[in-house]
C-alpha cells in the first residue's frame, strides 16, 4: 500500500475505533495500519488493545510478538508467546513461535523441545525441520542441520525459503562449490523463477564470481520487479567493486520498492557521505529516523553531517546523544558526541568520552 493510502486507511479506521471502540477488530486494524506506516510504538498500543478486548485473537498476539522482536524487545515477545501456547497447546504455529524467540535468546534445548511438540502437531509441515535444522545448526551439530534442511525440501522442493539457508549453510561451512551445484540446479528446473535466480546470483557473489552474479541477479529483478533482496545484492556486488554510483542506483530502486526500510536509507546515506555529498546523506538519514526514531546510527550519522555542514549544534547535540543511548557501544557515535561537546567548548564531557572512544576502538586510534 502507498504512503498516501496508508494514511487514508488509518484516518478511516481511528473513525471505526472511535465509532465502537469495544471491537477488537478494529483496533487490530488500526494497529496494522500503523505498523504498515512504520509507527510501532502506536501499532504495539493497538494491538494491545485489541488483545485485551478479546484474548483469543492469536493474530494481534502474533502480531505484538513481531513488534516486539523488531524493536529489539524479545523478552517481552516471549511473555506474549508463552501465553499464545498456553492458551492454545495444541496449535502448531504458536510453537513455532515460541520456538523461534527461544533459539533467539540462545535457550537451545527450550527451542527444540517446542519444535518437537510442532512436529508431533504437524508433521508435514516444512518448516518443522527448517526450524529443526536451525537449532541444529544453533548446537553446531552440522551434520544433523543438514539432514533436516533436506529433509524440509524433499516436503516441498520448491520451498527456496529453505533452498536459501541450506545455500547460506553450506556456503558458512566453507562449502560453496556444494552450494553452486545445488543452486544452478535449481535456477535450471524452475527458470522462471526469481528467487532461484536470486539464490544463484547469491552463491556466484560468495565466490566473487561478480559477472556471473550480475546476469543471475538481473534476471531475478527481470522476472520480479519487487524482488528488494535483488537489488540490496546487486548494490552489495558493485560496492565490492568500489562501484559506489551503481550501488546507490540499485538502493535506490530498492527503496523504490520498500521505501519505509529504514536501515536501507542509512546505508545509502552511508554511501552518499562518503562521497561527501552531505545534503544527499542528510535526506536520507532525517527518512530513516522519521521512519524509525529509535534508529540509533541514523541519529549518529545526522548529527555528524550538522558538524560537517556547521549547523545548530545543539541539534547536533541532542542527535548525537540520541544515538550514544541508543547504542552506548559504537565507537564512531561515541566520537561523534565528543566532537559535538568539544565544538561547543564542553571540553571536560568530550575528554572521557574520546578516551572511551580509544578504548572501544584502539585500532582506529
Amino acid at each position: 500500500m502507498k504512503q498516501g493510502k496508508v494514511e487514508e486507511a488509518i484516518a478511516e479506521l481511528q473513525k471505526d475505533v472511535k465509532d465502537v471502540p469495544d471491537s477488537p477488530q478494529a483496533h487490530y486494524f488500526l494497529g496494522a495500519a500503523y505498523w504498515q506506516k512504520g509507527d510501532t510504538e502506536q501499532a504495539k498500543s493497538e494491538m494491545a488493545e485489541a488483545l485485551r478486548l478479546l484474548p483469543d485473537l492469536s493474530i494481534a498476539r502474533d502480531s505484538l510478538v513481531r513488534l516486539h522482536l523488531q524493536n529489539g524487545n524479545p523478552s517481552v515477545a516471549l511473555q506474549y508467546a508463552e501465553a499464545g501456547v498456553q492458551r492454545h497447546p495444541a496449535e502448531e504455529p504458536e510453537r513455532l513461535l515460541l520456538g523461534s524467540i527461544y533459539l533467539r535468546l540462545g535457550k537451545i534445548d527450550k527451542a527444540k523441545e517446542q519444535f518437537l511438540v510442532a512436529q508431533q502437531l504437524l508433521p508435514a509441515d516444512p518448516q518443522v525441520p527448517l526450524a529443526l535444522a536451525q537449532t541444529a545448526a544453533a548446537a553446531h551439530q552440522w551434520s544433523q542441520a543438514e539432514q533436516e534442511f533436506e529433509r524440509a525440501l524433499r516436503m516441498n522442493p520448491r520451498d527456496t525459503e529453505v533452498l536459501g539457508q541450506l545455500v547460506d549453510f553450506w556456503a558458512s561451512r566453507s562449502q560453496a562449490a556444494k552450494a553452486l551445484v545445488r543452486a544452478q540446479q535449481y535456477a535450471a528446473d524452475y527458470p522462471q523463477d526469481a528467487a532461484g535466480h536470486l539464490i544463484l546470483g547469491s552463491v556466484y557473489l560468495t565466490l566473487k564470481n561478480y559477472s556471473s552474479a550480475q546476469t543471475e541477479l538481473e534476471q531475478a529483478v527481470a522476472l520480479d520487479s519487487t524482488l528488494v533482496s535483488a537489488y540490496l545484492q546487486l548494490g552489495r556486488m558493485y560496492e565490492a567493486q568500489q562501484q559506489a554510483g551503481s550501488a546507490i542506483q540499485m538502493y535506490q530502486r530498492a527503496l523504490q520498492v520498500q521505501s519505509q526500510f529504514a536501515p536501507l536509507h542509512v546505508l545509502v546515506g552511508n554511501l552518499y557521505l562518503n562521497q561527501g555529498r552531505l545534503a544527499e546523506a542528510r535526506k536520507h538519514y532525517e527518512d530513516a529516523m522519521a521512519i524509525d526514531p529509535n534508529l540509533g546510527i541514523a541519529a549518529g550519522n545526522l548529527a555528524w553531517v550538522y558538524l560537517q555542514q556547521g549547523g545548530d549544534l545543539d541539534v547536533a547535540l541532542g542527535l548525537a546523544q540520541k544515538g550514544k543511548q541508543l547504542m552506548p557501544q559504537m565507537p564512531s557515535i561515541t566520537d561523534t558526541l565528543a566532537w559535538v561537546m568539544y565544538k561547543k567548548r564542553m571540553y571536560s564531557n568530550a575528554l572521557p568520552l574520546l578516551q572511551e572512544c580509544v578504548s572501544q576502538a584502539p585500532q582506529s586510534a
